[in-house]
């Protein structure tokens, strides 16, 4: 079979398909066959695409035929060749239109996604907004009720009694009623003050006054003979603005002085060293004790009452970590210390990024 198409003719057989552009959607066939006699032959044909039903048309001597404005998609044309003894050869050629580019399914696919990929990417993201949004709204409501009970237990109102009975009991001109007093309101305006601002922070230098008051506190009132090793002047000096979060230090601290070394039977060996190391990224706070321990601490202490100063500190660090890649860290190690075979000290290592994120 010859086939014409845009002024082309070629030949096509049975064995493969013939591939036409989009364009070349009008074809003339063209029927050539060799007989004994050389005398023509009825011939039946049928042209359709190849997933119908196509019915032959009725013989006739017609070898020439055209079909006109084929749409894309796979074509058979069936030949039938009536012989002069009554037997018939059947034939059949594959024609093939191509699809223009457009109408490839995954054109428009792509399509599709070049036109809505951002807009759904937009969409994701003021979804994923929006959940951020809600999250941070619930992370600083429990931040304010964390905050909250963290001032409050900063100084426990058991202390304050205690702090006010000392005072009672050390009127008249005595000065150490008037150190009892003097720190006390110092701390007592220091958490007010930071109650106002509504913030998880506070600068290093408030948080250290609260430290320092703490354990002149404790000293007066408790621990006569506790020996304190703190950072030189020099150490601290630069590190006044340095944001922390609030009770970082003086927390611990005080848990130090009221479980660990409150409970020491030997007072002649009441120590708590605190210790600074800085670097490049951040600042790390060491608190030594030579206390009975944490382990020996919960057997005698009501860490039910007592601990929640910790437990809700750690709950604020957790937070804020969350909005952070280097985060603040608080690691405790028991047993530091050991004599006559008895281990005893406790160490508390806090390590503070520089660059911290905290709203």
């Amino acid at each position: 079979v010859d086939i014409h198409y845009s002024s082309i003719d070629t030949t096509i057989s049975t064995t493969n398909t013939f591939y036409l552009q989009p364009t070349q959607n009008t074809i003339n066939l063209q029927i050539w066959f060799q007989t004994v006699d050389n005398m023509p032959r009825y011939i039946a044909t049928a042209f359709g695409k190849v997933d119908d039903s196509l019915t032959f048309e009725n013989p006739t001597l017609n070898t020439h035929y055209t079909f006109s404005n084929l749409a894309s998609g796979k074509y058979v044309f069936k030949v039938l060749i009536c012989q002069s003894n009554g037997s018939v050869s059947y034939h059949q050629y594959y024609i093939t239109v191509n699809k223009f580019w457009w109408q490839h399914w995954w054109v428009w696919l792509l399509a599709c996604l070049v036109v809505f990929t951002p807009f759904l990417l937009w969409l994701n993201g003021k979804r994923k907004q929006a959940v951020l949004f809600a999250e941070k709204e619930e992370q600083k409501k429990q931040l304010a009720n964390l905050q909250l009970i963290t001032l409050s237990n900063q100084f426990r109102p058991h202390f304050i009694l205690n702090a006010l009975n000392a005072i009672g009991t050390q009127l008249h001109g005595k000065p150490k009623a008037e150190s009892v007093l003097s720190r006390l309101g110092e701390s007592v305006n220091i958490i007010f003050n930071q109650s106002l601002k509504n913030k998880p922070t506070q600068s290093f230098a408030n948080e250290w006054k609260l430290v320092t008051n703490i354990i002149q506190l404790h000293q007066l009132m408790y621990l006569q003979n506790v020996v304190c090793t703190l950072p030189s002047d020099e150490e601290l000096q630069h590190l006044e603005t340095l944001e922390l979060p609030m009770g970082i230090l003086q927390i611990p601290v005080e848990n130090t002085l009221v479980h660990g070394l409150g409970n020491n039977i030997d007072t002649e060996n009441n120590k708590i060293e605190i210790t600074i190391k800085e670097t490049e990224n951040d600042v790390e706070f060491v608190i030594n004790d030579t206390g009975i321990g944490r382990t020996k601490a919960l057997q005698l202490s009501n860490f039910t009452k007592h601990g929640m100063g910790t437990k809700n500190l750690l709950a604020i660090i957790e937070m804020l970590n969350k909005n952070n890649t280097t985060k603040i860290t608080f690691v405790y190690e028991d047993d530091i210390y050991e004599l006559n075979s008895i281990k005893y000290g406790t160490r508390v290592t806090i390590t503070i990024p520089k660059q911290f994120y905290y709203e």
